[in-house]
Formats: structure tokens, sequence, C-alpha cells
């Protein structure tokens, strides 16, 4: 957003918290030290099942090349099926773990079979590395470092399985009593997208100095990704059915959501 200049004029405060997973970000919307956090459409499921009151209130979709299943370089696994009997690193009803589920659905392999290890995404990388696990099933610039550092083994990409949206969430309260600040601030949010699609060289430098990430892997992060924001009122709500169902069947969640009451149509006409 400040690289495409939507930062300022505002007349409103904007601050902003990077945390290290999305538990943390999750932790602090319940507490209301932050009004809206970004989440992966994941995030959103398991978080309403356990009584959080968020609502997605601007969603975007990227192209799922980065949501990855992988291994070390050297390592013999290149298939999902290779993966039986094995382990695979991820977070808990997380964008990996909807992966690897689908993967194994579509590869006819029983829930079982592929055992799960649920971490951080740094324990994740450290296990990775070390062999305490044989895969890894992340996104993002996770998949573009290991990629370009350490000459993982891509074992699955999300390209058409993963369902490869995030959401920007807030509190069913906060959305009531700052409903006109978020309003401008989301309208925001869909201006800086589309300049970012538009002016990616410009976008991965702004990225890269803001994360630390390196210049390299940051252009081919946005490259890849093609992050485009999508209506409220479209396909996303078909899209958390289907993440919704999926964890539901592997027992991920115990309950399910009214996934209409997980969106705020409220902000429905921003673009």
């Amino acid at each position: 957003m400040q690289a495409a200049g939507e930062i300022q004029p505002v007349g409103y405060r904007i601050a902003w918290h990077r945390f290290a997973e999305v538990n943390d970000s999750l932790l602090a919307l319940n507490a209301q030290a932050v009004d809206l956090a970004g989440v992966g459409d994941s995030g959103l499921i398991a978080a309403r099942t356990t009584g959080l009151p968020i609502k997605a209130v601007a969603a975007w979709r990227i192209d799922g090349t980065n949501t990855a299943i992988l291994a070390r370089a050297a390592s013999p696994f290149r298939t999902v099926e290779d993966l039986r009997g094995h382990t695979v690193c991820l977070g808990r009803a997380s964008m990996g773990h909807f992966l690897l589920l689908a993967a194994q659905a579509q590869a006819g392999i029983a829930i079982d079979a592929i055992r799960p290890v649920f971490m951080g995404r740094s324990d994740c990388k450290a296990a990775l590395s070390t062999g305490a696990v044989d895969a890894w099933a992340t996104w993002g610039p996770f998949t573009v470092m290991e990629e370009l550092y350490n000459n993982a083994q891509i074992i699955l990409r999300g390209t058409t399985l993963s369902t490869s949206v995030g959401v920007l969430v807030g509190t069913e309260a906060t959305l009531r009593t700052k409903e006109s600040l978020i309003r401008d601030f989301l309208a925001r949010v869909w201006r800086a997208r589309a300049w970012g699609l538009l002016h990616q060289a410009d976008y991965a430098r702004a990225y890269a100095r803001d994360t630390g990430l390196p210049p390299d892997a940051a252009l081919m992060l946005i490259q890849r990704e093609n992050t485009r924001m999508i209506p409220l009122a479209g396909d996303l709500k078909s899209l958390l059915s289907r993440i919704q169902e999926t964890f539901f069947a592997a027992g991920v969640i115990t309950n399910k959501i009214d996934i209409d009451a997980a969106v705020d149509l409220t902000f429905s006409d921003i673009r």
C-alpha cells in the first residue's frame, strides 16, 4: 500500500504489525490489539469453529504455484504417493494442510497413510533441513526461499488443488464500530492490489525492503502469485465451503460453521 501511494493522506493512523504465525494475529484480533488481520481462507474457517467472532471483509486470490509440498534437494520423494508412511510438516488447518488432504484425496491415499507433524513455519523449516521430517507443506515466501536457496524438490504445487485465497478479517464488534474507517481502508487495499499487478517489479522491491526477503525471492514471489482482489459475493463462499468439508471429513475440525456468517457483505460493494 505504501509503494502504491495509498498510505498518505488518510486522516487516521495506520499501524502495521507483523506476526510469526496466523494464530498470533487471531489472538491479537480477539484482544482488540489490532482491528484487521490478513489470514488464509483456511484460517478463517478454523478460527470460526473455535467461536472467534471474525468475518471476512475483503478477499484476494493468488495463483497456487507457491503453495506446495516440498522435500530436501536429495530427497527420493517425487510424488505424493511416495510419501506413504512418511511425515509432512505443516500448520494444523493451514493452506498447506488443505493441500495435503486434497492431494491425498485425488491420489486415493487414505488420510492416515501420511503422517502430519504440526509445527510452526520456522520449526518446519528447521525440521526439514535436519531430516526430522520428510516433507513440508507450505506457501508463499517459504516455498520460494526453499527453491532458490536450498534447491528443494517440489513434490506438488497447489496450482489446481489449492483454493489459494487470502482474506482480511475483523471481529464483529470492530466492524460495527469502525465501519466508515474500514470502508476507506478497504478501498485503498483494492487500489493498491490493482497497482501491484501492473507494477510487479516496483512492488517486489518494496516487499523486499519491508520484509527483508532477498530481492530475487521477492520478485519470484510477486510474479508467480499475481495477487488480485475477488468479490465477497463471488466464489468466496463456495471456496470456503470446500475447505470446511475437507477439514471436517478428515477430522481436522469437529464442527461446521455458518459460511454466510463468516463473510460480511456490508463491504461487498467496495472495489
